[in-house]
């Protein structure tokens, strides 16, 4: 698995290089946004894969070991964080026909997604298990994905907030930083595991970064060394609160990682930070990046699949990972383009006009 994290590291080194000029940076457009979500969503498929198995090799271990003990939970940072971003952003730019549309085009949107790949999923639990058991909580994402039903309910959220406080964008971002921290205490008290809410905070985070993205750029770009100055800060803050964190064992379920928060904002802060100084991307992490959703839900439809109708102990683990990847992408390709193109021929039309 050794190979697989420097195949990754390969791949990342396309495209990426120093911004000699950063007076018009772009750390933050769409491209690449997309290509950071490309990077984390396999990095996330990695991870999801690596629980199959049982990894003695050392040089084996030190990929997983990365991802799921240093990395862990703060993998689907960027993708809270960018979420809660443009939004925002979105709605500083079309203002309140953006909030019209915000109930068809994201919140009933991710959830059909949901709904669709749900569905297939009980389809091949039930051909490799030959079970057809279904459980009607399943609609409601409570007992199944965590990250839909909480980036679901930080839409909701959001989406009130806009509502109630519209003329006011800064109780905005106060009131969803506040929503987010009740939903990860009622998720905790629920008796969910910490991974339901100890990175919750990146949603608001991204609001609020999006809020006051031009007095942060204007810090930025005032004098060259500042970018580098918050990269050290954050790097610096990230790695105590990585040690404290882990020292004290403050991860584990419960009210104790909610401490997690003090790694979320500097771990997300060095990735703005990387992209602000560094040219990142490429045409492959740009494509992966419009899978991520689909990916995420459909994966463990291979990893179960392959596992049951193979003799996985006695798999090349390499072979057995190319043959889920590209499983898994014939699968999400099909059903994004046949989802795609229902969605633009139905509730697709249904978005209001400026005019209206």
């Amino acid at each position: 698995m050794i190979v697989f994290l420097l195949l990754l590291i390969l791949l990342c080194a396309f495209g990426f290089k120093y911004k000699k000029d950063q007076k018009e940076n772009n750390y933050l457009d769409k491209r690449t946004t997309s290509c950071v979500l490309g990077l984390f969503a396999i990095i996330i498929f990695f991870g999801h894969f690596c629980r199959h198995f049982d990894y003695s090799p050392w040089y084996d271990k030190i990929a997983v070991t990365f991802v799921d003990t240093f990395l862990s939970q703060l993998i689907v940072v960027p993708f809270l964080f960018y979420s809660g971003y443009g939004i925002m952003t979105q709605y500083k730019q079309k203002g309140d026909i953006y909030l019209k549309n915000f109930p068809l085009q994201r919140i009933l949107k991710i959830y059909l997604i949901y709904l669709i790949c749900l569905l297939v999923e009980f389809l091949f639990n039930g051909i490799c298990t030959g079970s057809f058991n279904f459980n009607p909580l399943s609609l409601t994402m409570w007992n199944t994905r965590w990250f839909i039903f909480v980036i679901t309910a930080e839409y909701i959220l959001v989406w009130l907030s806009f509502i109630i406080f519209r003329k006011h964008k800064q109780v905005v971002g106060l009131s969803i930083l506040l929503l987010s921290i009740i939903l990860g205490i009622i998720l905790c008290l629920a008796g969910k595991s910490s991974a339901w809410y100890s990175t919750i905070i990146a949603f608001p985070f991204g609001v609020i970064y999006s809020l006051y993205l031009d007095k942060i750029n204007d810090f930025l770009s005032k004098k060259k060394r500042n970018p580098f100055i918050v990269l050290t800060v954050s790097v610096c803050l990230f790695a105590i609160s990585w040690i404290l964190v882990y020292k004290f064992n403050l991860a584990r379920d419960g009210f104790t990682s909610f401490a997690y928060y003090l790694e979320v904002v500097p771990f997300m802060v060095i990735i703005l930070m990387i992209t602000y100084l560094f040219n990142f991307g490429n045409k492959a992490l740009l494509v992966i990046s419009n899978y991520t959703v689909w990916s995420y839900l459909l994966q463990d439809i291979s990893f179960l699949l392959f596992e049951t109708k193979l003799n996985v102990s006695g798999l090349n683990k390499c072979f057995y990972l190319i043959v889920c990847i590209i499983f898994t992408s014939v699968l999400c390709f099909i059903l994004k383009y046949a989802f795609d193109f229902a969605y633009k021929k139905t509730i697709g039309k249904l978005k209001f006009k400026e005019n209206n």
